[in-house]
């Protein structure tokens, strides 16, 4: 019901990243390293989807424009449910980060 992934991924631009959205598991984003901005958009207003959900990955992705925009720093976490739509891995460079992955 738990299950962690410790990643180092090379940030992209803000405009160029896609909301995602997940229904068997919350996110627990926990950042080590860099600065990661993650945007962020209600589920019920997202309306331009460009990949289905998918339970083998438990996501679906969105075109649609976030909202809000958390700007993580290393010690600092962010959780998100399903109905929080998500565009993480923002920025400039590599982050290293944790994604606690947890089963509802």
């Amino acid at each position: 019901n738990l299950f962690i992934m410790n990643i180092n991924p090379e940030c992209v631009e803000q405009d160029k990243q896609v909301l995602e959205v997940h229904r068997t598991y919350i996110d627990v984003h926990i950042l080590l390293q860099g600065i990661e901005r993650i945007g962020w958009k209600a589920f019920e207003d997202v309306n331009q989807e460009v990949k289905p959900y998918e339970k083998e990955g438990d996501c679906a992705l969105f075109s649609d424009s976030a909202t809000t925009w958390i700007d993580l720093y290393p010690g600092q976490f962010m959780i998100v449910y399903p109905e929080d739509s998500h565009a993480p891995i923002i920025g400039q460079g590599k982050i290293r980060k944790l994604i606690a992955k947890v089963k509802i």
